[in-house]
């Protein structure tokens, strides 16, 4: 479940032709389509929307210290001046507080966004299922086992 703040207006961004995402500094408020939202390890500056899918990705990693793209958060560090591992924690905080609000019908389109989510997690399995999952294959006692080899 992707957890995306609600897009902002880009006429609200100052200045209005030339704001540049402060993150990759590629897009720019004068290319149509281009959707905007508020970012919390930028001080809630707009960031453009792919700039907001990669860093939520990245900081969702496992392997956060391997990842081949925390060099995303490496560059925010240094230029705000902040631990690489406090911007994590509050990127994933920010993710749970939008996720939490959508599961709550707080933010809009929260039906939209909980249902997939929903719909992986399916019923609950039944109860001669739920004893062997992660068990693997029930095997025989080895007492049986060697009666049916001889």
């Amino acid at each position: 479940m992707d957890a995306i703040p609600s897009p902002i207006d880009p006429a609200t961004l100052l200045p209005r032709s030339r704001y540049a995402c402060p993150l990759c500094v590629v897009q720019t408020t004068g290319e149509p389509g281009m959707r905007w939202v508020r970012c919390p390890l930028v001080h809630d500056e707009a960031i453009c929307m792919g700039c907001c899918r990669d860093t939520q990705a990245v900081a969702r990693a496992v392997d956060f210290d391997g990842d081949p793209y925390r060099s995303l958060f490496d560059d925010i560090a240094r230029s705000r001046g902040a631990s690489i591992h406090a911007l994590r924690r509050a990127c994933l905080a920010h993710q749970h507080a939008l996720a939490l609000a959508a599961l709550e019908g707080l933010a809009p389109e929260a039906d939209d966004r909980a249902a997939p989510l929903i719909a992986r997690v399916g019923p609950r399995p039944s109860r001669s299922r739920r004893r062997t999952i992660g068990r693997g294959r029930r095997r025989s006692p080895p007492s049986r086992r060697r009666r049916l080899r001889s």
